[in-house]
């Protein structure tokens, strides 16, 4: 996970490298805090043990993503949390988006280990017959679905 410059943006770049400047616009921007409470409270039901996601600007002006577990006192960085967690944030965002995109398409890269001789090495998946492809259309997926 990069850290990021401060600052804030309300949706995800097309490689959605952004998701720490998207919390940040959710935390602190006053237009939607229920939507962003909600994206939480889904979070809690589908990863035990979460009980908070927030950001914190540094001194040196980077924007870092946090996610509080209930049994620890201090958040945890974004880089020390699954990419599973990360990643179930990330969706939350997309389909609570207060604008959402008319279409939605998402690409889960696979990630494979293997070993070569003694240790294990990661490889990429970059095959669509190895790759999910996820198409939804945002105006389908009203509140009652979500």
């Amino acid at each position: 996970m990069k850290i990021e410059s401060i600052g804030y943006a309300e949706n995800f770049s097309k490689e959605g490298e952004n998701l720490a400047m998207v919390t940040e616009f959710f935390c602190r921007s006053r237009r939607h805090p229920d939507i962003f409470q909600k994206i939480i409270e889904k979070l809690k039901q589908r990863i035990p043990g979460i009980s908070q996601v927030d950001s914190k600007i540094t001194e040196e002006g980077r924007v870092l993503l946090r996610f509080k577990d209930g049994d620890f006192h201090d958040p945890f960085l974004a880089r020390y949390v699954s990419d599973g967690t990360i990643k179930m944030f990330a969706y939350l965002i997309l389909l609570y988006d207060p604008k959402p995109h008319p279409l939605l398409s998402l690409e889960e890269q696979i990630t494979t280990y293997m070993n070569e001789g003694d240790k294990p090495i990661k490889k990429e998946a970059q095959l669509y017959d190895k790759s999910h492809i996820l198409v939804a259309d945002t105006e389908l997926l009203s509140d009652s679905k979500r």
